[in-house]
């Protein structure tokens, strides 16, 4: 059975929930979140400021969205949607296990390059 078959993941490891992987549930754990029930009624930003916290960094901003996803699903103790099998990624995605290792790494901002455009 996987992740997506299942109706209860209340208190599902972290990574039956779509979207997590090991390296995002090793920035749960660097924050004492190990299990999914831990994330329902959650602040998203609070949880990824206390990651950012704990690597000394800030970390990517996609990140939150992850974040937010998961709690979400906690929530609703049900995935949102399932992930895509590797048959379905675009030509030249990256596989899951090509993902960043589990260490932080600083979220490095692109450069602006001339003034804002007037609005």
């Amino acid at each position: 059975m996987n992740s997506h078959d299942r109706k209860d993941l209340a208190g599902a490891d972290l990574t039956d929930l779509v979207n997590v992987g090991r390296a995002v549930a090793g920035y749960f754990a660097r924050v004492g979140i190990t299990r999914s029930a831990q994330l329902t009624g959650r602040d998203p930003i609070e949880v990824y400021e206390q990651m950012s916290a704990a690597c000394g960094e800030a970390l990517d901003p996609c990140l939150l969205d992850t974040i937010m996803s998961a709690v979400d699903q906690s929530a609703t103790a049900k995935p949102n949607n399932p992930s895509p099998k590797p048959a379905d990624w675009p030509p030249g995605a990256a596989s899951p296990s090509s993902g960043p290792s589990t260490s932080c790494s600083a979220w490095q901002p692109t450069p602006v390059l001339g003034p804002p455009r007037p609005q």
